[in-house]
């Protein structure tokens, strides 16, 4: 990653892709990723994820993107039942940029009614689906009305 200088002191930052970098310069940090999802513009303005600083383009084709580090860390399962869990969430699903973003790259989003739909066909048709599964289908059924 020679585009940021040879000042910069650049090192793997864990996670699935190997594609994630923790790039330092004295006091400055960045989180630099290569190929990121084209998502993380609109992430970044929603302001759902660290501010993005700048993207490049390198010659072989790749783009890079830099974001301001922020120390973090995994959440544990007793914090995804937190409100703010669920108020980031809320955020990132009614994100009318994401869903435009989404829309351009071709796919339709799903209504409730649409997996509601979905779910009763499967078990219309009998479907090996679970018993909690199917319960939870049938109040679907009787409580949900679009």
């Amino acid at each position: 990653m020679h585009f940021l200088g040879e000042d910069w002191n650049i090192t793997p930052a864990g996670g699935a892709t190997g594609d994630a970098y923790v790039a330092q310069q004295g006091k400055q940090k960045l989180f630099i990723k290569r190929n990121s999802s084209p998502f993380l513009a609109v992430l970044s303005a929603e302001e759902i994820v660290p501010k993005l600083l700048w993207t490049k383009r390198l010659e072989n084709g790749d783009v890079i993107t830099a974001q301001k580090w922020v120390n973090g860390r995994e959440l544990k399962a007793p914090e995804m039942r937190e409100s703010r869990v669920a108020k980031l969430l809320s955020k990132i699903h009614s994100s009318s940029e994401l869903l435009h973003m989404f829309m351009r790259m071709g796919n339709v989003p799903l209504t409730p009614h649409d997996l509601l739909e979905g779910l009763q066909s499967r078990v219309v048709l009998g479907n090996k689906i679970d018993a909690p599964v199917e319960k939870g289908v049938e109040w679907l059924r009787h409580h949900y009305h679009p």
